[in-house]
């Protein structure tokens, strides 16, 4: 590929996500009424990371550290996340998903899925494979 081929396709894939993530933020607010996207993504991450922390989500979400507090301290109150002291160490304090917050995370979940599914439909088995490969890989790329 010459220089402005890619030039150009790195483009249109910059701007292909920034129209999934605009898309995606409408959808979100559109899905709960109960929770907005970053305490989405915070309650998603404390799924797929037991044992977290508050600094954990804030490295990983590039976010300020007051901003996840403020978004924790939410969810804590309205039963979506819970602490579990460290039995080694009790200063230690990490994030759990309540059972509220599992149900929560869950019903969006199924919702964002099926919307998938519904953009999938004229794929073929290949064709999804390799979407998901790159975009394994492109979320993967350190920069």
């Amino acid at each position: 590929m010459d220089s402005e081929r890619r030039l150009d396709a790195m483009l249109r894939v910059r701007d292909e996500l920034t129209t999934i993530s605009r898309r995606g933020t409408a959808r979100a607010r559109q899905m709960s009424d109960v929770l907005t996207v970053i305490e989405r993504a915070l309650m998603n991450f404390i799924s797929n990371n037991p044992g977290s922390r508050a600094i954990d989500i804030a490295r990983f979400l590039g976010l300020n550290k007051s901003t996840v507090s403020r978004q924790l301290t939410s969810l804590y109150e309205r039963g979506f996340v819970g602490v579990r002291v460290d039995p080694d160490d009790q200063r230690n304090r990490f994030l759990v998903l309540t059972e509220a917050g599992e149900r929560e995370r869950a019903r969006i979940d199924d919702r964002v899925f099926d919307e998938v599914v519904a953009r999938f439909e004229k794929w073929d088995d290949d064709e999804i494979a390799r979407f998901a490969a790159a975009l394994t890989r492109f979320n993967n790329t350190d920069v």
